[in-house]
């Protein structure tokens, strides 16, 4: 009495990828349809970052549960952020939504924005584990 004899279903939600938009570029490419603006004047990427990071916080209720497959860091020019801000961005973006198992992290930037010749790449895996390993 009281019970139901229905069979509990779980569902399986589906993995995640994210993408983190920076809209300013160097120079607006005339080809480019995307959300892109030329820089004029400072860089408001300051209260640009909380604004993503308030705004992941607010979606975060859509996301528990999923795992994050991939991040994609486009725009515009990704590579006009300084490295504390992107240190910053990320490490709030992990806080509220560990992306530490992602298979794919892609970051675009724009030669120059850097200030170096040489962007330095650390990488994990070349190897197939698991069910990809033939």
């Amino acid at each position: 009495p009281g019970r139901s004899n229905a069979a509990t279903v779980r569902v399986k939600r589906p993995p995640l990828s994210l993408y983190v938009h920076l809209p300013w570029c160097v120079r607006k490419c005339p080809y480019c349809d995307f959300n892109s603006h030329a820089l004029e004047g400072d860089l408001p990427s300051g209260r640009y970052i909380e604004a993503l990071i308030a705004d992941l916080e607010a979606d975060l209720p859509l996301a528990w549960g999923r795992v994050v497959q991939s991040v994609y860091f486009g725009g515009g020019t990704p590579s006009y952020l300084s490295e504390n801000q992107l240190r910053h961005l990320t490490d709030e973006m992990k806080r509220l939504l560990p992306w530490d198992a992602a298979e794919e992290v892609t970051f675009e930037a724009e030669p120059g924005t850097w200030g170096a010749r040489r962007l330095p790449v650390r990488l994990r895996d070349f190897e197939p584990t698991g069910s990809d390993a033939r």
